[in-house]
């Protein structure tokens, strides 16, 4: 009997311990919860902070003012960096810099600025913030900052030059139409309508030259 009474006491104290180690493991357990669930609740209100800034910023592109431009340069804080970095990231994911910075910039906007402000154009330069956060939309391996700042000046050459080809083809066109138009009305009692058919044709083929001016391709203006 006595041996009985021993062996339960000796059962009753393992007992005790599991039960011990058990509420340890749970209490362990239910700081790790804690902890993962402060984690989710920070990550989920970083998510909407990020994805409102991102909706904010998307819509002040492209910038159509200098003003427009210094508010962006206010803006920019070690808060809102990530979301303008994305924004712009998101801007030129298809084709670049070369083929986008008129969504960044306005053509307006662009053709009073270059990078170094040189030949009496404003200086990109003077807006940090917003050059760094471009640097950093586009940083990639090997890319150095004074790398990425001599390509810069690439596409503002490109677009500029874009801009320009496009009013010449399109002056060209017009100029060409609005003569055609006259000299028909002024010499219309002495052609054939064989010649007047040319004359359309002539002046189709101009609109069409003028409505596929955007596809010419700019090259580098040195």
């Amino acid at each position: 009997m006595k041996e009985i009474v021993e062996s339960q006491k000796n059962a009753m104290g393992v007992l005790k311990g599991q039960i011990n180690d058990l509420k340890e493991t749970i209490v362990n357990l239910n700081k790790v919860i804690v902890g993962l669930v402060s984690e989710v609740k920070t990550t989920l209100k970083c998510d909407v902070t990020q994805g409102h800034f991102s909706t904010k910023y998307s819509n002040l592109f492209p910038v159509l003012s200098e003003g427009k431009l210094k508010e962006i340069e206010d803006e920019i804080d070690d808060e809102t960096n990530f979301a303008m970095v994305s924004t712009i990231k998101s801007i030129l994911s298809m084709g670049g810099l070369n083929k986008n910075l008129t969504n960044l910039l306005d053509i307006k906007l662009l053709l009073d600025f270059n990078v170094d402000g040189k030949q009496d154009k404003k200086r990109l330069l003077d807006f940090p913030k917003f050059v760094n956060a471009i640097y950093q939309s586009l940083k990639v391996d090997g890319l150095s900052k004074t790398k990425f700042l001599n390509n810069l000046r690439i596409p503002f050459r490109l677009n500029k030059n874009r801009y320009y080809k496009k009013k010449c083809l399109k002056r060209k066109a017009g100029t060409g139409k609005t003569f055609l138009n006259s000299e028909e009305n002024s010499d219309s009692e002495n052609i054939d309508h064989s010649f007047k058919n040319k004359r359309k044709i002539d002046n189709t083929f101009l609109t069409e030259e003028d409505s596929d001016s955007e596809n010419v391709d700019p090259g580098i203006a040195e």
